[in-house]
């Protein structure tokens, strides 16, 4: 027997579509202001290039901190994300800086070994663990930002054109629209999360979009 919540229920969709048109409306003006403000979407290094260092520490660095170290090495442009290790619960952070870092010359210390000894500097008695350290070079990040893009824009075509064959074209102009909705929406809710757009979250959206589909062709038969 299945689950259900609320018995007979009989809700006028139909009816209440001007009050869906606003609340989607409102969602995708404030998803809009949100990547303005925000500058765009929250891109890991995947899609960006450059350094991420990766650091825990044995009491407690503000993020102000973090910048004021990060800064005293010329270093002003960076992304600084609080992540929580699962199953410790210890707190620790994800540090990006543009990709000129990632160069190191031959005889000097890396990037994340200076940052570890300015903080020790400015906090006497510190304990600085580096959990991870990458480069990914410029070219690298932008060749795979666009590689995604072109992904999943020929996966939400290729869908689309099957539906509509498969279907009927009126239906299938509705989905787009739909999807776009979904994506877009989930786009806005990812970045106002702080969640870095990498690809593990591209794959996630593919994943989205399948389903959007999915649903919006049962509703469509």
């Amino acid at each position: 027997m299945m689950l259900q919540l609320i018995k007979d229920a009989k809700i006028p969709f139909v009816k209440l579509r001007y009050l869906g048109y606003i609340l989607s409306g409102a969602t995708i003006l404030m998803t809009i202001i949100l990547l303005i403000v925000n500058k765009g979407p929250n891109y890991g290094l995947d899609f960006t290039g450059g350094t991420r260092v990766g650091l825990e520490f044995s009491f407690d660095v503000s993020t102000g901190e973090l910048r004021k170290a990060l800064a005293s090495l010329g270093e002003t442009d960076v992304k600084i994300f609080q992540v929580k290790e699962p199953g410790t619960g210890k707190v620790g952070y994800d540090i990006q800086v543009p990709p000129h870092t990632s160069v190191v010359k031959a005889g000097e210390i890396t990037f994340s070994q200076k940052l570890i000894n300015k903080i020790k500097e400015m906090k006497p008695g510190i304990t600085v663990t580096l959990t991870g350290e990458e480069n990914v070079s410029a070219a690298f990040g932008k060749e795979l930002q666009n590689r995604a893009l072109l992904a999943m824009l020929i996966g939400i075509f290729l869908m689309l054109l099957y539906l509509g064959i498969r279907i009927n074209f009126r239906f299938s102009s509705g989905i787009a629209i739909s999807v776009f909705h979904d994506v877009f929406f989930t786009l806005g809710i990812i970045t106002l999360a702080g969640i870095k757009l990498d690809v593990t979250v591209i794959a996630a959206f593919l994943t989205l979009i399948g389903y959007s589909v999915n649903d919006s062709i049962v509703v469509s038969k």
